[in-house]
């Protein structure tokens, strides 16, 4: 295996990825491990300047199982926060990734106490009726 550098991945084609499908990458600095044999293709297509569609076969898939997708606000939200920041001179973007890695827990815990009471009211009006 060889590794090699991507740009970054959505989580849906992370998705297709680890369903076997192709997707194309593009040059970046996200490390992926891929076979010697197709090292020398992607590489290529690199210097080039270009991406490369490519399915990846099963063993390059359970290699890059641990790859995740990147932020939790979104890439239209992030670059907003950045220029904000820029502008300013604070890190809007530190502060509101750390604000939301402390919400998380409590809104999912909201989530699934309203999902709860909503089965509970629902079974209540189906014994009613």
């Amino acid at each position: 295996m060889e590794e090699i550098g991507v740009s970054k991945l959505s989580p849906s084609v992370l998705n297709r990825l680890a369903e076997g499908l192709p997707v194309k990458i593009k040059q970046g600095v996200i490390k992926m491990l891929v076979d010697k044999t197709s090292s020398n293709k992607i590489k290529k297509s690199f210097m080039k300047g270009k991406g490369i569609l490519r399915k990846f076969n099963m063993k390059e898939i359970e290699e890059n199982l641990n790859m995740k997708g990147e932020g939790i606000f979104g890439d239209r939200f992030d670059k907003f926060l950045s220029r904000l920041g820029n502008k300013t001179g604070f890190n809007f973007k530190k502060y509101a990734y750390k604000l939301g890695d402390v919400l998380k827990p409590a809104v999912k815990a909201g989530i699934a106490t309203a999902l709860t009471a909503g089965d509970m009211v629902s079974g209540l009006v189906r014994r009613a009726i």
